[in-house]
């Protein structure tokens, strides 16, 4: 795995644009949405440092257990399953009384 170790500092700030006489300019405190066929692109330094930071994560010892927990999860499901399609797990009644 290579590391990117470029400065986040050396990256092109672009200007914001003018639309009806307002700078768009980004809020990281608003929320944003966008077309699902909009492009991004990224420079290489941009895309290292996403890379790595992605890889940091998924390469660390609680991203393992949550996978191993997901893969229990997706077995108990799995095994539930045929235990209700077999007729061996059923359903708890909901009672209408009050106990």
């Amino acid at each position: 795995m290579d590391i990117v170790k470029d400065n986040i500092e050396d990256m092109e700030v672009v200007d914001p644009q003018v639309v009806n006489g307002n700078s768009l300019v980004y809020d990281p405190s608003k929320q944003y949405t966008w077309d699902g066929n909009v492009v991004f692109e990224l420079s290489g330094k941009e895309f290292g440092l996403w890379l790595n930071s992605i890889r940091a994560k998924v390469s660390s010892k609680e991203a393992m257990e949550h996978r191993m927990n997901m893969e229990c999860n997706n077995v108990i499901e799995a095994i539930m399953a045929r235990g209700v399609a077999s007729g061996i797990i059923v359903e708890v009644p909901i009672s209408t009384k009050a106990e």
